[in-house]
Protein backbone atom coordinates (compact mmCIF):
# COMPACT_ATOMS: atom_id res chain seq x y z
CA UNK A 1 0.00 0.00 0.00
CA UNK A 2 2.82 2.39 0.93
CA UNK A 3 4.61 1.69 -2.37
CA UNK A 4 1.38 2.38 -4.29
CA UNK A 5 0.93 5.69 -2.46
CA UNK A 6 4.55 6.62 -3.21
CA UNK A 7 4.02 5.84 -6.87
CA UNK A 8 0.81 7.92 -6.99
CA UNK A 9 2.56 10.83 -5.28
CA UNK A 10 5.44 10.62 -7.77
CA UNK A 11 3.01 10.54 -10.69
CA UNK A 12 1.17 13.58 -9.30
CA UNK A 13 4.47 15.45 -8.85
CA UNK A 14 5.57 14.74 -12.43
CA UNK A 15 2.21 15.92 -13.77
CA UNK A 16 2.47 19.07 -11.67
CA UNK A 17 5.92 19.84 -13.07
CA UNK A 18 4.71 19.22 -16.64
CA UNK A 19 1.78 21.58 -16.13
CA UNK A 20 4.10 24.22 -14.69
CA UNK A 21 6.42 23.95 -17.68
CA UNK A 22 3.51 24.33 -20.11
CA UNK A 23 2.22 27.37 -18.23
CA UNK A 24 5.69 28.93 -18.19
CA UNK A 25 6.05 28.37 -21.93
CA UNK A 26 2.67 29.91 -22.65
CA UNK A 27 3.57 33.02 -20.62
CA UNK A 28 6.47 33.71 -22.98
CA UNK A 29 3.84 34.95 -25.46
CA UNK A 30 1.54 37.78 -24.30
CA UNK A 31 -2.19 37.10 -24.50
CA UNK A 32 -3.34 40.60 -25.43
CA UNK A 33 -2.26 44.18 -26.13
CA UNK A 34 -3.59 47.20 -24.28
CA UNK A 35 -3.31 50.86 -25.27
CA UNK A 36 -4.96 54.05 -24.02
CA UNK A 37 -7.93 54.90 -26.24
CA UNK A 38 -7.02 58.59 -26.30
CA UNK A 39 -3.44 58.11 -27.47
CA UNK A 40 -2.63 61.38 -29.22
CA UNK A 41 -0.82 61.37 -32.60
CA UNK A 42 0.53 64.88 -32.02
CA UNK A 43 2.17 63.73 -28.76
CA UNK A 44 3.68 60.47 -30.06
CA UNK A 45 0.88 58.48 -28.42
CA UNK A 46 1.16 60.03 -24.96
CA UNK A 47 -2.16 60.92 -23.32
CA UNK A 48 -3.30 62.63 -20.13
CA UNK A 49 -6.53 60.61 -20.12
CA UNK A 50 -5.82 57.02 -19.08
CA UNK A 51 -9.38 56.09 -18.11
CA UNK A 52 -10.37 54.29 -21.32
CA UNK A 53 -8.38 51.31 -22.59
CA UNK A 54 -8.52 49.43 -25.89
CA UNK A 55 -7.75 45.76 -25.30
CA UNK A 56 -6.89 43.51 -28.25
CA UNK A 57 -6.55 39.75 -28.07
CA UNK A 58 -3.47 38.58 -29.97
CA UNK A 59 -5.46 36.08 -31.99
CA UNK A 60 -7.54 38.95 -33.41
CA UNK A 61 -4.52 39.56 -35.64
CA UNK A 62 -5.40 36.35 -37.50
CA UNK A 63 -8.30 38.14 -39.16
CA UNK A 64 -6.46 41.38 -39.97
CA UNK A 65 -4.30 42.54 -42.88
CA UNK A 66 -0.92 44.27 -42.97
CA UNK A 67 -1.23 47.67 -44.68
CA UNK A 68 0.69 50.91 -45.05
CA UNK A 69 -0.03 53.35 -42.22
CA UNK A 70 -2.12 56.35 -43.34
CA UNK A 71 0.69 58.61 -42.15
CA UNK A 72 3.97 57.21 -40.82
CA UNK A 73 3.30 56.89 -37.09
CA UNK A 74 6.07 58.13 -34.83
CA UNK A 75 5.51 56.93 -31.27
CA UNK A 76 7.13 57.41 -27.88
CA UNK A 77 7.08 53.66 -27.26
CA UNK A 78 10.49 52.43 -26.21
CA UNK A 79 12.33 49.33 -27.30
CA UNK A 80 15.65 48.53 -25.64
CA UNK A 81 18.98 48.92 -27.42
CA UNK A 82 19.74 45.27 -26.54
CA UNK A 83 16.59 44.12 -28.36
CA UNK A 84 17.48 46.17 -31.46
CA UNK A 85 20.97 44.64 -31.43
CA UNK A 86 19.45 41.16 -31.27
CA UNK A 87 17.13 41.99 -34.19
CA UNK A 88 20.15 43.05 -36.20
CA UNK A 89 21.92 39.80 -35.33
CA UNK A 90 18.91 37.66 -36.31
CA UNK A 91 18.38 39.55 -39.57
CA UNK A 92 22.05 38.93 -40.46
CA UNK A 93 21.76 35.18 -39.83
CA UNK A 94 21.73 32.86 -42.85
CA UNK A 95 18.26 32.31 -44.27
CA UNK A 96 18.27 28.70 -43.11
CA UNK A 97 18.91 29.72 -39.48
CA UNK A 98 16.27 32.47 -39.65
CA UNK A 99 13.88 29.89 -41.13
CA UNK A 100 14.65 27.53 -38.23
CA UNK A 101 14.00 30.35 -35.76
CA UNK A 102 10.61 30.90 -37.44
CA UNK A 103 9.77 27.18 -37.42
CA UNK A 104 10.63 26.84 -33.71
CA UNK A 105 9.52 30.23 -32.33
CA UNK A 106 7.12 31.55 -35.02
CA UNK A 107 9.28 34.69 -35.35
CA UNK A 108 10.84 35.98 -38.59
CA UNK A 109 12.98 39.12 -38.86
CA UNK A 110 14.05 40.88 -42.07
CA UNK A 111 16.13 44.06 -42.27
CA UNK A 112 14.84 46.25 -45.11
CA UNK A 113 16.94 49.38 -44.63
CA UNK A 114 18.95 51.23 -42.02
CA UNK A 115 16.96 50.87 -38.78
CA UNK A 116 13.95 49.43 -40.70
CA UNK A 117 12.76 45.88 -39.97
CA UNK A 118 9.88 43.70 -41.07
CA UNK A 119 8.85 41.43 -38.21
CA UNK A 120 6.42 38.51 -38.54
CA UNK A 121 4.96 36.37 -35.79
CA UNK A 122 3.36 33.38 -37.46
CA UNK A 123 1.58 32.06 -34.39
CA UNK A 124 -0.95 34.90 -34.61
CA UNK A 125 -0.56 35.77 -38.29
CA UNK A 126 1.06 39.09 -37.43
CA UNK A 127 3.36 41.16 -39.64
CA UNK A 128 4.52 44.76 -39.42
CA UNK A 129 7.29 47.08 -40.58
CA UNK A 130 9.04 49.36 -38.11
CA UNK A 131 11.81 51.90 -37.83
CA UNK A 132 13.71 51.69 -34.55
CA UNK A 133 15.46 55.01 -34.11
CA UNK A 134 16.86 57.37 -31.51
CA UNK A 135 14.19 59.76 -30.18
CA UNK A 136 13.68 62.98 -32.12
CA UNK A 137 14.56 66.31 -30.45
CA UNK A 138 10.85 67.19 -30.39
CA UNK A 139 10.13 64.12 -28.22
CA UNK A 140 12.96 64.93 -25.83
CA UNK A 141 11.58 68.47 -25.58
CA UNK A 142 8.12 67.04 -24.84
CA UNK A 143 9.57 64.95 -21.98
CA UNK A 144 11.36 67.99 -20.49
CA UNK A 145 8.17 70.05 -20.67
CA UNK A 146 6.00 67.29 -19.18
CA UNK A 147 8.13 66.60 -16.08
CA UNK A 148 8.59 69.52 -13.73
CA UNK A 149 10.42 67.37 -11.20
CA UNK A 150 14.10 67.45 -12.18
CA UNK A 151 14.78 63.93 -10.91
CA UNK A 152 12.04 62.28 -13.02
CA UNK A 153 12.83 64.49 -15.99
CA UNK A 154 16.45 63.28 -15.98
CA UNK A 155 15.52 59.62 -15.35
CA UNK A 156 13.00 59.43 -18.19
CA UNK A 157 15.13 61.48 -20.59
CA UNK A 158 18.10 59.20 -19.90
CA UNK A 159 16.00 56.09 -20.64
CA UNK A 160 15.01 57.56 -23.99
CA UNK A 161 18.48 58.73 -24.98
CA UNK A 162 19.95 55.28 -24.25
CA UNK A 163 17.34 53.27 -26.18
CA UNK A 164 15.15 53.44 -29.28
CA UNK A 165 11.62 54.54 -30.09
CA UNK A 166 9.25 52.80 -32.52
CA UNK A 167 8.00 54.36 -35.74
CA UNK A 168 5.36 52.29 -37.52
CA UNK A 169 5.50 52.05 -41.32
CA UNK A 170 3.15 49.09 -41.88
CA UNK A 171 0.68 47.72 -39.34
CA UNK A 172 -2.38 45.50 -39.02
CA UNK A 173 -5.89 46.90 -39.62
CA UNK A 174 -6.95 45.54 -36.27
CA UNK A 175 -9.74 48.07 -35.53
CA UNK A 176 -12.68 49.22 -37.59
CA UNK A 177 -13.07 50.35 -40.27
CA UNK A 178 -11.01 47.56 -41.79
CA UNK A 179 -8.99 48.16 -44.94
CA UNK A 180 -7.03 51.12 -43.58
CA UNK A 181 -4.51 51.61 -40.79
CA UNK A 182 -4.91 54.68 -38.58
CA UNK A 183 -2.88 55.86 -35.60
CA UNK A 184 -4.74 53.62 -33.14
CA UNK A 185 -3.94 50.55 -35.29
CA UNK A 186 -0.31 51.69 -35.41
CA UNK A 187 -0.21 52.11 -31.62
CA UNK A 188 -1.61 48.61 -31.07
CA UNK A 189 0.98 47.13 -33.41
CA UNK A 190 3.85 49.15 -31.88
CA UNK A 191 2.74 48.30 -28.34
CA UNK A 192 2.93 44.61 -29.23
CA UNK A 193 6.63 45.16 -30.05
CA UNK A 194 7.41 47.61 -27.24
CA UNK A 195 9.18 46.79 -23.97
CA UNK A 196 6.93 45.84 -21.09
CA UNK A 197 8.12 48.73 -18.91
CA UNK A 198 7.50 52.16 -20.46
CA UNK A 199 9.00 55.01 -18.44
CA UNK A 200 6.95 57.93 -19.83
CA UNK A 201 3.72 58.65 -17.96
CA UNK A 202 0.77 58.48 -20.33
CA UNK A 203 2.24 55.67 -22.43
CA UNK A 204 0.73 52.25 -21.77
CA UNK A 205 3.25 49.50 -21.00
CA UNK A 206 4.17 47.32 -23.95
CA UNK A 207 3.25 43.69 -24.53
CA UNK A 208 6.95 42.79 -24.77
CA UNK A 209 6.71 40.31 -27.63
CA UNK A 210 10.42 40.88 -28.40
CA UNK A 211 11.60 40.82 -24.78
CA UNK A 212 12.40 37.10 -25.11
CA UNK A 213 14.62 37.48 -28.19
CA UNK A 214 17.81 36.83 -26.21
CA UNK A 215 16.44 33.54 -24.92
CA UNK A 216 15.31 32.52 -28.42
CA UNK A 217 18.71 33.33 -29.90
CA UNK A 218 20.58 31.41 -27.19
CA UNK A 219 18.35 28.40 -27.80
CA UNK A 220 18.96 28.65 -31.55
CA UNK A 221 22.74 28.88 -30.99
CA UNK A 222 22.61 25.89 -28.65
CA UNK A 223 20.79 23.87 -31.31
CA UNK A 224 23.40 24.84 -33.89
CA UNK A 225 26.11 23.81 -31.42
CA UNK A 226 24.37 20.47 -30.95
CA UNK A 227 24.36 19.99 -34.73
CA UNK A 228 28.05 20.86 -34.81
CA UNK A 229 28.94 18.52 -31.97
CA UNK A 230 26.94 15.67 -33.50
CA UNK A 231 28.83 16.28 -36.73
CA UNK A 232 32.26 15.98 -35.03
CA UNK A 233 34.28 17.34 -32.14
CA UNK A 234 37.51 19.20 -32.73
CA UNK A 235 40.58 17.24 -31.66
CA UNK A 236 42.65 20.32 -30.90
CA UNK A 237 42.71 24.12 -31.22
CA UNK A 238 39.10 24.17 -30.00
CA UNK A 239 38.94 27.77 -28.82
CA UNK A 240 40.32 29.32 -32.01
CA UNK A 241 38.05 27.19 -34.19
CA UNK A 242 34.94 27.98 -32.17
CA UNK A 243 35.75 31.71 -32.24
CA UNK A 244 36.10 31.54 -36.02
CA UNK A 245 32.75 29.74 -36.37
CA UNK A 246 31.10 32.34 -34.13
CA UNK A 247 32.45 35.18 -36.28
CA UNK A 248 31.16 33.46 -39.41
CA UNK A 249 27.70 33.07 -37.89
CA UNK A 250 27.55 36.72 -36.90
CA UNK A 251 28.77 38.21 -40.19
CA UNK A 252 26.43 37.07 -42.94
CA UNK A 253 27.34 39.52 -45.72
CA UNK A 254 28.94 36.86 -47.91
CA UNK A 255 29.51 33.45 -46.41
CA UNK A 256 31.65 32.11 -49.27
CA UNK A 257 33.98 35.11 -49.10
CA UNK A 258 34.06 35.07 -45.29
CA UNK A 259 35.05 31.39 -45.13
CA UNK A 260 37.57 31.69 -47.98
CA UNK A 261 39.20 34.78 -46.44
CA UNK A 262 39.22 33.33 -42.91
CA UNK A 263 41.16 30.27 -44.06
CA UNK A 264 43.35 31.65 -46.86
CA UNK A 265 44.51 34.62 -44.80
CA UNK A 266 46.27 32.36 -42.29
CA UNK A 267 47.08 29.17 -44.28
CA UNK A 268 49.66 28.86 -47.07
CA UNK A 269 49.35 26.32 -49.89
CA UNK A 270 51.94 23.55 -49.47
CA UNK A 271 51.83 19.98 -50.77
CA UNK A 272 53.30 17.34 -48.47
CA UNK A 273 52.67 13.81 -47.19
CA UNK A 274 50.77 14.84 -44.07
CA UNK A 275 47.00 14.75 -43.87
CA UNK A 276 45.72 17.51 -41.60
CA UNK A 277 42.31 17.92 -40.03
CA UNK A 278 40.75 21.41 -40.31
CA UNK A 279 41.76 22.41 -36.77
CA UNK A 280 45.31 21.21 -37.42
CA UNK A 281 45.51 23.05 -40.74
CA UNK A 282 44.61 26.38 -39.18
CA UNK A 283 47.08 25.80 -36.36
CA UNK A 284 50.04 24.70 -38.53
CA UNK A 285 49.29 27.17 -41.32
CA UNK A 286 50.24 25.01 -44.31
CA UNK A 287 48.23 22.51 -46.33
CA UNK A 288 47.23 21.18 -49.74
CA UNK A 289 44.03 21.44 -51.78
CA UNK A 290 42.06 18.63 -50.14
CA UNK A 291 42.86 20.03 -46.69
CA UNK A 292 41.67 23.48 -47.76
CA UNK A 293 38.44 22.01 -49.21
CA UNK A 294 37.85 19.92 -46.10
CA UNK A 295 38.27 22.99 -43.90
CA UNK A 296 35.83 25.01 -46.05
CA UNK A 297 33.36 22.13 -45.68
CA UNK A 298 33.84 22.01 -41.91
CA UNK A 299 33.21 25.75 -41.47
CA UNK A 300 30.22 25.76 -43.83
CA UNK A 301 28.51 22.94 -41.91
CA UNK A 302 29.15 24.63 -38.56
CA UNK A 303 27.75 27.87 -39.97
CA UNK A 304 24.41 26.14 -40.60
CA UNK A 305 24.79 25.25 -44.29
CA UNK A 306 24.13 22.10 -46.26
CA UNK A 307 27.49 21.25 -47.83
CA UNK A 308 29.15 18.61 -49.99
CA UNK A 309 32.82 17.80 -50.58
CA UNK A 310 33.61 16.92 -54.20
CA UNK A 311 36.56 15.55 -56.14
CA UNK A 312 36.69 16.79 -59.75
CA UNK A 313 38.57 15.38 -62.70
CA UNK A 314 38.69 15.61 -66.50
CA UNK A 315 40.65 12.35 -66.62
CA UNK A 316 38.66 9.60 -68.38
CA UNK A 317 41.23 6.92 -67.56
CA UNK A 318 40.04 4.57 -64.80
CA UNK A 319 43.47 4.38 -63.18
CA UNK A 320 43.75 8.14 -63.25
CA UNK A 321 40.42 8.52 -61.49
CA UNK A 322 41.27 5.90 -58.85
CA UNK A 323 44.59 7.60 -58.08
CA UNK A 324 43.09 11.05 -58.54
CA UNK A 325 46.37 12.18 -60.05
CA UNK A 326 44.72 15.19 -61.70
CA UNK A 327 41.93 15.82 -59.22
CA UNK A 328 40.88 19.09 -57.72
CA UNK A 329 38.68 19.45 -54.65
CA UNK A 330 35.86 21.86 -53.84
CA UNK A 331 33.14 22.42 -51.28
CA UNK A 332 29.67 23.25 -52.58
CA UNK A 333 27.21 24.73 -50.12
CA UNK A 334 23.62 25.85 -49.75
CA UNK A 335 22.71 28.46 -47.13
CA UNK A 336 18.98 27.70 -47.10
CA UNK A 337 16.78 24.74 -47.89
CA UNK A 338 15.72 24.71 -51.55
CA UNK A 339 18.03 27.69 -52.13
CA UNK A 340 20.80 28.03 -54.67
CA UNK A 341 24.28 26.54 -54.40
CA UNK A 342 27.67 28.21 -54.32
CA UNK A 343 31.21 26.86 -54.02
CA UNK A 344 34.54 27.47 -52.28
CA UNK A 345 37.90 26.19 -53.44
CA UNK A 346 41.47 27.25 -52.79
CA UNK A 347 41.80 29.57 -55.77
CA UNK A 348 38.37 31.20 -55.72
CA UNK A 349 34.78 31.06 -54.51
CA UNK A 350 31.26 32.00 -55.52
CA UNK A 351 28.15 32.84 -53.49
CA UNK A 352 25.04 30.78 -54.33
CA UNK A 353 24.24 31.12 -58.03
CA UNK A 354 22.78 27.85 -59.38
CA UNK A 355 19.80 25.65 -58.44
CA UNK A 356 21.74 22.42 -59.01
CA UNK A 357 25.06 21.70 -57.33
CA UNK A 358 25.74 19.02 -59.95
CA UNK A 359 26.27 21.80 -62.52
CA UNK A 360 29.10 23.44 -60.59
CA UNK A 361 31.99 21.07 -61.57
CA UNK A 362 31.47 21.71 -65.30
CA UNK A 363 31.01 25.43 -64.78
CA UNK A 364 34.28 25.63 -62.84
CA UNK A 365 36.40 23.58 -65.26
CA UNK A 366 34.52 24.80 -68.38
CA UNK A 367 34.24 21.28 -69.73
CA UNK A 368 32.36 18.02 -69.19
CA UNK A 369 33.71 16.99 -65.81
CA UNK A 370 33.69 13.84 -63.71
CA UNK A 371 32.91 14.39 -60.05
CA UNK A 372 32.71 12.15 -57.01
CA UNK A 373 31.01 13.06 -53.72
CA UNK A 374 33.38 12.30 -50.86
CA UNK A 375 32.43 11.39 -47.31
CA UNK A 376 34.18 13.97 -45.10
CA UNK A 377 33.55 11.99 -41.90
CA UNK A 378 35.32 8.92 -43.31
CA UNK A 379 38.18 11.03 -44.70
CA UNK A 380 38.78 12.76 -41.37
CA UNK A 381 38.54 9.50 -39.46
CA UNK A 382 40.95 7.58 -41.73
CA UNK A 383 43.02 10.62 -42.74
CA UNK A 384 42.94 9.31 -46.27
CA UNK A 385 40.90 9.62 -49.49
CA UNK A 386 39.32 6.51 -50.97
CA UNK A 387 38.06 7.13 -54.50
CA UNK A 388 35.90 4.73 -56.44
CA UNK A 389 36.24 3.28 -59.93
CA UNK A 390 34.86 5.06 -63.00
CA UNK A 391 31.22 3.78 -62.95
CA UNK A 392 30.68 5.37 -59.52
CA UNK A 393 31.74 8.80 -60.77
CA UNK A 394 29.07 11.12 -62.16
CA UNK A 395 29.50 13.56 -65.01
CA UNK A 396 28.69 17.24 -64.98
CA UNK A 397 27.72 18.43 -68.47
CA UNK A 398 29.14 21.73 -69.67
Amino acid sequence: MRSQLSFLFLLFFVCLLSAANIMAEEKLTPEYVEIYANAAPGRYGQTADRREIIKTNLFDFLGSETLQVDETAETALLISKETVKLLETIAAMPSKSNENLYNENHLYVEKLDTDVYRISYGKIGFSGTFRFQRPLPALISQIKTFYRNTYWQEEVESAYRENYVITVIEAEDITRPYGRVDFIDAMITATLMAAKDQPLWGMHNGAGLLDGLGYMLVEQTNRMDQVSSSYRNYDTNNRSMEEMVLRLRQNRNNLAEDIHTSVNSIVQYEEDERFLLPEELLSIGEGDEIEFALTYYDLAVRSGCDAKLLALSNDTDQAGLENCSNCSFITVFQTEKFGQWGYIRHRDFSPPFTDHWEDIPALILRDNTFYFELDPAVIMHKRAINLSILPAWAISIY
